[in-house]
């Protein structure tokens, strides 16, 4: 946002906030007949000063007003609904926001947008039935014939009709999934492909494409998977999810070449996205092509590093670099990126036990223990516990070094 429309919004709030002041002394002023248009009045004043402050990403203050409008007007459908929003969005409170829903559609059943949000909560809550019943319902209300991606006509609805029939359709499907129904969920997206024309709705064709592709691959039907993935690219070749999906097909088909061109493709449409450097870079590692592997995942490495959101991702990514240095017989690189992912996972097993195995094959028996013993009280296991003794009684020392013969292999 520009420094030009931050200060227009700063400039919008104070002159709400000079409205705020002239209505509660009017209603200070006022006899008791005209409060209730006041109180009204008040209530979307604050809603209107929220809509400002969430522009501004002052969420909590934002929040503050919906929670004021309310107060003011239990009866505005608005203020219940965009609070009910901001709790789901911004807050993560599914509960809270639940309840908010639930207010603001009592109010206004009819608004097929916060049914379908509510819809999220639902499938979040995993509350499948409830699910099928409101995306029904906003199928119902919308009441769309025949092919979609017609024109809207009524320029003041604050919508698009033909994308809330597609999202209901989607949350149906979802939940489908969700009670094991299968074929249904299948079947109601086939019945959404022939209705969405790929000239006028191309984005929303390849979304549900890729969704029935992934349906296709839980039903154990990989070529038709297959099938949807590339029809998905035909139709909108900026769909990353649709390459994503795709590579993973060719992965499972052991055509690892193909995966890397997909993942290669998705990192042309957004260089910036550290995963797709991830996958293939452990598209590499499976090739053996491990120069190639470490460059992408220097690359992730490089993308996620200042980010803590991505914490999990840099693990990730720390602990595949480590078995690449593995790989590479670089072992005291390994052990640092090892030891790296350890420091952001604490409890990560496969980890400890790479470390261990490494520094056992250095005949470090001192190290290996260590980490061999944290493991073990992640997941104790019989083989395990034995190559411990084996250590501790110095039974290993007698034997041949650096066979590999004791190390536990993940």
């Amino acid at each position: 946002m520009s420094s030009e429309q931050t200060s227009e919004l700063k400039k919008s709030i104070e002159k709400i906030n000079e409205e705020i002041l002239k209505i509660e002394k009017d209603y200070q002023e006022q006899g008791d007949s005209n409060k209730v248009k006041l109180v009204s009045e008040l209530s979307e004043s604050y809603v209107n000063r929220a809509t400002f402050h969430i522009a501004l990403e002052d969420f909590k203050s934002g929040m503050d007003d919906l929670t004021q409008a309310v107060l003011f007007n239990p009866g505005n459908s608005q203020a219940w609904l965009m609070r009910a929003l901001m709790n789901f969005e911004k807050f993560g409170n599914l509960q809270k926001s639940l309840e908010d829903y639930n207010k603001g559609i009592e109010l206004d059943s009819t608004n097929v947008v916060a049914l379908n949000n509510r819809c999220k909560i639902y499938l979040e809550l995993k509350e499948f039935d409830k699910v099928l019943k409101d995306s029904s319902l906003v199928i119902d209300l919308l009441k769309l014939e025949g092919e979609l991606g017609a024109t809207v006509e009524n320029g003041q609805l604050a919508y698009d009709p033909n994308e809330m029939f597609i999202k209901a359709h989607m949350n149906r499907v979802i939940a489908l999934m969700g009670k094991g129904e299968f074929e249904k969920g299948l079947s109601d997206l086939s019945e959404l492909i022939k209705r969405i024309p790929k000239d006028k709705l191309p984005k929303e064709l390849a979304n549900v494409y890729v969704y029935r592709g992934s349906l296709y691959e839980q039903l154990s039907q990989p070529e038709k998977a297959l099938d949807d993935f590339n029809n998905a690219i035909k139709i909108d070749a900026s769909n990353g999810d649709a390459w994503s999906s795709r590579a993973f097909s060719y992965i499972e088909k052991e055509e690892y070449g193909k995966a890397v061109n997909d993942f290669s493709k998705l990192i042309e449409i957004d260089p910036t996205n550290e995963s797709s450097y991830r996958k293939r870079g452990n598209v590499y590692m499976v090739m053996e092509k491990f120069e190639e592997a470490l460059k992408d995942i220097n690359k992730s490495i490089e993308l996620t590093s200042s980010d803590e959101k991505l914490k999990s991702a840099l693990e990730e990514s720390l602990k595949v670099r480590g078995a690449i240095y593995q790989n590479l017989g670089e072992f005291s690189k390994a052990i640092e990126d090892f030891q790296r992912a350890i420091e952001l996972e604490p409890n990560n097993y496969d980890v400890l036990i790479s470390i261990g195995n490494l520094y056992l094959n250095e005949e470090n028996f001192n190290q290996a223990l260590e980490y061999y013993e944290k493991a073990q009280t992640l997941q104790p296991s019989e083989e395990l516990s034995k190559l411990i003794e084996k250590i501790k009684s110095g039974e290993l020392n007698q034997e041949q070094p650096n066979s590999g013969s004791n190390c536990i292999i993940n």
